[in-house]
């Protein structure tokens, strides 16, 4: 049952296929996958998507470890509630996270579009901006997923005995190359 789509799909992209005319069809091989490839647009596209993995991957790797490492601290004060109302965005459905986010960056009405106006001093659309409609996708993923990086992060420095801890302090590694 789960196959069909992606069999289907595969056929599908080995053929001149238009939705508004679904009778016209007709197979074209490779042709497809070449125009995509000597597409502008897609290779744009490609470039961007390669951009924001990258950048998001390590904007979320960089938090994270922050994070889990204020979290790892044992003398940390509320550090029960930090944790819960820093892991509330993961449990916040992916759906709710766009709507809100929509709102932040509303040109009319939204929190963060008026700070950047102010900053600024002028309007600027966040969403429409080529750059700013990039960097806004960027921050709302990394805000969204940031919080599960953390988790397994967090998890792993718990798993690390205190005896080599206390030992790398003993030898006189400072913090930084403790973590290391």
């Amino acid at each position: 049952l789960n196959i069909f789509p992606m069999i289907y799909s595969l056929f599908v992209s080995f053929q001149h296929y238009s939705l508004s005319d679904i009778a016209n069809r007709h197979f074209v091989g490779f042709a497809n996958f070449a125009s995509d490839l000597t597409s502008s647009i897609f290779l744009h596209a490609l470039f961007i998507t390669l951009v924001m993995t990258v950048a998001t991957v390590l904007a979320q790797l960089f938090f994270g470890m922050i994070i889990a490492l204020v979290l790892n601290r044992n003398d940390l004060v509320g550090r029960k509630v930090f944790s819960t109302l820093f892991l509330l965005p993961m449990a916040v459905s992916p759906l709710v996270v766009g709507i809100l986010w929509r709102f932040m960056l509303n040109p009319s009405f939204g929190v963060l579009s008026y700070f950047v106006d102010g900053v600024l001093g002028t309007h600027v659309d966040l969403l429409t901006h080529p750059f700013l409609a990039v960097l806004s996708v960027l921050v709302t993923y990394t805000w969204a997923w940031t919080p599960f990086t953390t988790l397994f992060l967090y998890s792993a420095l718990l798993g690390v005995d205190k005896e080599y801890r206390e030992a790398a302090q003993i030898d006189g590694a400072r913090n930084l190359r403790i973590i290391v």
